[in-house]
């Protein structure tokens, strides 16, 4: 479910670009191949222990765990093949995060697809015309006796400058955009002069904002939302089963609050500039310890409400 919602935002975000005819479909392949692998890593931080709490709820409910235990299985041997389960997940997650994020991990990866994409459909066409690069608000103009160039306005000039050139290279983390014969022009005004300035080769920094710099790499990004779920899934099955809890609203508060938070730190870190990889470790540091609060809190209310914990049991 999570993976699915995760594909209709990406998809309706991504429409407009997919839909506007100047923009090549195979420009908007990386876009696609970014937002499948976040929807994948939302679903294993969120969606995995969800549905490990939820299958252990159920699985109390229905009254095969209490027929096991009375024949004598022990709520540590059902955990075991929990563990087992939560083990094999996190290799699937793994596999998959780390396919995906090979080469989308870096941001300025998905950048030089999407100019590079968006070239060769510019080269292909034979009459002219030009081929949008999505997200980056620039266009390839497609020429018949001469080179394509990129053009559009200087990112972070506010459109008040423009520019043309006929290479770009973007470096791995965004930090660094080279742009070969580049021609920078102001905005016509009548109250203003103009500029236009040409330079052989120009490296540009700090400019283009819209993505974060990478702090992981595709390996370590894959373990990180692959073992993060994992391990949530079976911090909350673990919580449910010695708990009993059996009522879905006690899961969902539980169990999804510290997925939860857990994806809110995730997300912080990605957003902030002032934290190394390092601080990474905080992740499944809060949702084990917001899942150990829970169960603090859960435990106490059975220990002073018991007749309320047996009719929600």
């Amino acid at each position: 479910m999570v993976v699915g919602i995760g594909l209709l935002v990406a998809f309706v975000r991504l429409l407009p670009w997919m839909l506007a005819p100047a923009v090549p479909l195979a420009a908007a392949q990386p876009l696609l191949l970014a937002a499948m692998a976040a929807a994948i890593e939302t679903a294993f931080v969120l969606g995995v222990p969800l549905g490990f709490a939820l299958g252990t709820s159920h699985f109390i409910r229905s009254g095969e765990a209490r027929a096991l235990l009375s024949l004598g299985a022990s709520p540590l041997t059902l955990l075991r093949s929990t563990l087992a389960l939560a083990c094999l997940w996190a290799v699937v997650g793994f596999g998959l995060g780390a396919v995906l994020n090979l080469k989308l991990a870096a941001p300025g990866r998905l950048a030089g697809s999407l100019v590079g994409a968006a070239r060769s459909a510019c080269l292909a066409e034979s009459r002219g015309g030009s081929a949008t690069v999505p997200v980056l608000g620039a266009s390839w103009l497609c020429f018949q006796n001469a080179p394509p160039r990129l053009a559009g306005p200087l990112p972070g000039s506010r459109k008040a400058l423009w520019f043309s050139a006929l290479g770009v290279d973007v470096s791995d983390d965004m930090a660094r955009v080279s742009l070969a014969d580049l021609r920078v022009t102001s905005r016509p005004a009548k109250s203003s002069a103009s500029l236009r300035l040409r330079v052989e080769r120009a490296d540009l920094h700090g400019l283009w904002t819209w993505a974060r710099p990478a702090k992981l790499g595709p390996a370590g990004r894959a373990a990180l939302s692959a073992g993060t779920g994992a391990l949530l899934g079976w911090a909350g099955a673990t919580l449910v089963m010695l708990l009993g809890l059996s009522r879905r609203r006690d899961v969902w508060l539980a169990v999804g609050l510290s997925s939860l938070g857990a994806w809110l730190t995730l997300t912080g870190l990605d957003g902030s500039r002032r934290y190394s990889a390092a601080a990474y470790y905080w992740v499944p540091l809060v949702g084990v310890a917001t899942c150990a609060l829970f169960g603090l809190l859960l435990g106490a209310r059975a220990r002073l409400f018991p007749g309320l914990s047996a009719r929600s049991s």
